[in-house]
């Protein structure tokens, strides 16, 4: 919570209050660090929601203008999302047996317009996303895992979200790791994240004073 859009602005307030207010432990930061050792990444950056988690990976790929590879089967919001990040999404199909993605007709859809390609854990299962991550860097498509539905699982011990260099995850109500809510960003890759966290805070600078 950033003190400055809370209305606070009194200095003459108690000093006790403000020790006891800066004393308050950030859980996005401890959230943040223990994904972060469990999926081995460079940084971790916790969203509102898994929709604004996606938005905000695709821009981090300049998705603008371009075409996003994605599962077929998958929810709504997924679609929507890429429009509003600007880009068009491109269906792939998946094997109705084991929900996998069929990479013979995502081979097909890369183009020079391609910028990202999607790859869907579905009802809990990774879906084999290092298999499609492979394929993808052959053809030079960078990947974000949407962990949203698969977070908590692993393939031969290593954990979802940890196997492309951007995933996303959610923690709302009916997902396989739930708090009621929120949603966080997997990062590891190079890319500059000042960026991201100045759009979080609604085009501002990171305050010194956050909780």
């Amino acid at each position: 919570m950033n003190l400055l859009a809370t209305g606070i602005y009194d200095l003459h307030i108690s000093p006790k209050f403000w020790l006891r207010l800066l004393s308050f432990k950030n859980y996005d930061d401890t959230l943040a660090e223990q994904i972060r050792s469990r999926t081995g990444s460079i940084s971790v950056h916790p969203t509102d929601t898994g929709r604004s988690a996606l938005f905000l990976a695709l821009k981090m790929l300049n998705c603008d203008g371009g075409e996003v590879l994605v599962n077929a089967y998958t929810t709504d919001v997924v679609h929507s999302t890429i429009r509003a990040a600007g880009a068009s999404p491109v269906c792939f199909d998946i094997d109705p047996v084991n929900l996998q993605p069929e990479m013979e007709s995502v081979k097909k859809l890369i183009s020079q317009k391609t910028r990202a390609a999607i790859h869907t854990g579905l009802f809990g299962f990774p879906c084999d996303p290092a298999g499609f991550v492979s394929d993808m860097a052959s053809n030079s498509v960078p990947v974000i895992e949407d962990a949203c539905n698969s977070f908590g699982c692993s393939i031969d011990g290593q954990p979802s979200g940890s196997f492309a260099g951007l995933a996303i995850a959610s923690f709302r109500v009916g997902k396989p790791v739930s708090s009621g809510g929120g949603a966080l960003i997997v990062n590891d890759t190079k890319a500059d994240f000042s960026v991201l966290s100045c759009v979080k805070n609604t085009g501002r600078l990171v305050f010194l004073l956050t909780i």
